[in-house]
């Protein structure tokens, strides 16, 4: 040991520190443990071979010396300094809450840095030190033995720090060793009491109750509140207190969405479903009461409210949840009843928490019951078997519709909307003209159903079915041959009242009429008006030039087709409908005919343009002779006349006829058939002329008057 207490000042030595009368046995040192004489070993010595020493006695016990004598030196090494870094000091408060859970709190003292002004050496482990300010603070070493506590004049505990010291070479060192090597700071001291734990202790007590306070788990000042209350009900009772002045303070309550679900089964399969709903709402309420009984019900809240039930119970759960026992007993009660559940946040919540969620909140409330439910349920019921009878009607209307024969349908149907077209100017046996226009709409409605049943949908359609103007009226005047509104006026006062008609959806429906008006044609087409040839004329020519002015969308050929069987291949090969305009050009395809027939293949993409300049009667002539020529057919036009039909020109194959007469007729007498240079349209064709029309087929072109090519 370097460090030993010296005998008559009772102040820590070092070795070093001993003259030359101070040597041996003369020292005047003792041990600050067990308090024997030591022996200096070396002291005073300028030179030497072991460090100079404390020696103890032979045979003396000395465990718990160099402990000791490290700590003497340590507390030397302080009273030096006069300057100690007290740590800082925290304390903690707990409190048990009703729900059983402990809240805790923390107060803490920042470190202080102090001066200490006296040092006395209390006993061997401690020493009380004497502040600046007067404050007393007692130093207690450790490493090993127990902590004991200082009583001041007063009888009160010394405040006292502890000094933690294992390092056994302190007791060696010297004091410039001391001093680089050991600091006393914070982290090498303990508190075992402070001059401030009481004050401390009872904030962090304070801070603790405040806290479980405002989680609503401590007892409340007005104990009145909870008398009588099991002690494992008063926080779920203290809660339900809270909420009750919550909702009477805010006089209104967010509410959940009211939802009521009806689904049954057709024939045990198909699920059919009806859903009624009503979104969450701010409800505005008043004299809010806890605990009042309801028949065999005592809600937690009770409010009332201004809509016809009177009031709404509120169920706030903690721990204990609604069982199915209670939950009959709300709903025999028939009255509105919602429930708070708290259990997720286990009770511990704060006030403004819980403001917020009684007052907004939708995630923790449900309804547990309310009487517009089951009447929804009851409206829902009848929606869903009305739907189910009306499919099951809707079933057996198809069976019993397509059981019928699809003509019988379409029949029924045609006659249908001549009843309705009719009703307009014949009440029939209705009381006025409207009541007889409604019931024959209703009726046509109806059997257009049943056409949609056989795969023929869009019979309603307005365009269809409206009175005079529409396609199927129109199309039944065609077919009689007069206006079955006014039967007075004939087909081309019919045709002629529909080429008048300047709604642009007649102007895309003009080939249905066209088409049908050959069909249903009566008498020759010579005895037909300029106007018509002329309007028949502009729409081939429209139509020929890739114009899509009277195009048709062709979405109704389909029905007119079935309605109108005569009208049936006119429409199927697509002329005039932009299905047909809309298929890509055909270029350059060699029709099936004999090898010799042809020179190379004819490109039908041209044809196609040049029929543009075809008019009726003489054109075909000159337009034949002109393909043959270009395309070396030896004038075997069989495939350009059909390709002509197939597009519209509906004569072409007869016209064929007549040029093959002609062609017959020319080589039957033995002149050379002309070869002509094609030079564009516009050339002049007036050497062509068509014999009258009761004149022999084949007699039906005249011989071309010169031969010197087109004029």
């Amino acid at each position: 040991m370097a460090w030993a207490r010296d005998i008559a000042t009772g102040e820590p030595i070092y070795i070093l520190e001993l003259d030359a009368t101070r040597t041996g046995g003369d020292c005047a040192c003792e041990c600050p443990s067990c308090d024997l004489a030591l022996v200096a070993v070396n002291a005073a010595k300028e030179k030497y071979r072991k460090r100079p020493h404390f020696r103890h006695p032979n045979g003396a016990e000395k465990s718990e010396c160099m402990f000791l004598s490290a700590r003497l030196a340590a507390l030397h090494l302080l009273r030096e300094q006069g300057v100690l870094m007290l740590p800082g000091r925290r304390i903690y408060g707990r409190v048990a809450g009703l729900s059983g859970f402990e809240h805790e709190a923390w107060v803490e003292m920042l470190p202080e840095r102090v001066h200490v002004r006296d040092f006395d050496f209390h006993d061997k482990v401690a020493a009380i030190l004497t502040l600046d300010d007067g404050r007393q603070l007692r130093i207690q070493l450790t490493g090993t033995g127990a902590i004991s506590t200082s009583l001041d004049s007063d009888g009160l505990p010394i405040p006292t720090v502890i000094l933690d010291l294992h390092d056994l070479t302190i007791a060696s060192m010297s004091p410039d060793e001391l001093r680089s090597r050991l600091t006393l700071v914070p982290e090498n001291l303990c508190w075992v009491n402070h001059w401030k734990d009481p004050e401390l202790k009872a904030q962090a007590q304070e801070d603790a109750r405040r806290l479980a306070a405002e989680l609503l788990d401590i007892a409340p000042e007005d104990e009145s509140l909870l008398a009588g209350v099991d002690a494992k009900f008063r926080h779920e009772t203290l809660l339900h207190f809270e909420v009750k002045r919550i909702l009477a303070e805010s006089k209104e309550i967010q509410v959940s969405a009211l939802i009521a679900v009806v689904t049954n089964h057709v024939d045990g399969g198909t699920p059919m479903t009806e859903i009624w709903s009503r979104s969450s709402e701010l409800i505005q309420i008043f004299d809010v009461q806890l605990e009042q009984r309801f028949g065999r019900v005592i809600p937690d809240v009770v409010a009332h409210v201004s809509d016809p039930y009177g009031a709404i119970m509120i169920e706030v759960t903690v721990t204990n949840q609604i069982t199915d026992e209670r939950l009959v007993r709300i709903r025999e009660q028939n009255i509105p009843t919602i429930e708070i559940n708290l259990s997720q946040s286990g009770g511990r919540i704060s006030r403004a928490d819980l403001k917020a969620l009684v007052i907004h909140g939708i995630n923790t409330k449900r309804w547990l019951h309310h009487p517009e439910i089951a009447i929804q349920e009851q409206i829902l019921e009848a929606k869903v078997d009305a739907k189910i009878t009306e499919l099951m009607q809707g079933k057996a209307e198809r069976i019993r519709v397509m059981a019928m024969p699809l003509q019988a349908v379409a029949t029924e149907y045609l006659n249908a909307v001549h009843a309705f077209v009719k009703s307009y100017s014949d009440k029939g046996e209705f009381e006025s003209i409207n009541d007889a226009i409604d019931h024959r709409r209703k009726s046509v409605l109806s059997v257009s159903g049943n056409l949609a049943i056989h795969g023929y949908p869009g019979a309603s359609d307005p365009l269809l079915i409206r009175a005079q103007r529409g396609i199927i009226p129109r199309l039944l005047s065609i077919h009689c041959g007069h206006s079955i509104t006014n039967p007075q006026a004939s087909i081309l006062d019919v045709m002629n009242e529909i080429r008048c008609d300047n709604f642009t959806e007649n102007y895309k429906n003009l080939t249905i009429y066209l088409i049908a008006e050959n069909a249903y044609r009566t008498t020759n087409l010579a005895d037909r008006p300029d106007w018509f040839t002329k309007w028949v004329n502009d729409i081939k020519q429209s139509i020929g030039a890739g114009e899509g002015f009277y195009l048709r969308d062709g979405k109704y050929d389909k029905l007119l087709a079935l309605l109108f069987p005569e009208i049936s291949p006119g429409l199927a090969n697509g002329y005039g409908s932009v299905v047909r305009k809309n298929k890509p050009a055909v270029s350059k395809v060699r029709h099936t005919a004999p090898k010799s027939t042809y020179s190379h293949e004819v490109e039908f993409d041209a044809v196609l343009k040049d029929s543009r300049w075809l008019k009726v009667g003489d054109e075909f002539g000159k337009w034949f002779e002109i393909w043959s020529d270009r395309y070396g057919l030896n004038y075997e036009l069989g495939p350009i006349a059909a390709f002509l039909q197939k597009n519209g020109f509906e004569n072409a194959i007869a016209e064929l006829h007549a040029w093959n007469a002609y062609v017959k007729q020319v080589r039957v007498s033995g002149r050379k058939l002309p070869s002509r240079s094609f030079t564009g349209p516009g050339y002049d064709h007036s050497s062509w002329k068509r014999p009258a029309v009761d004149t022999p087929k084949e007699n039906q072109y005249a011989l071309l008057k010169g031969r010197n090519g087109p004029r």
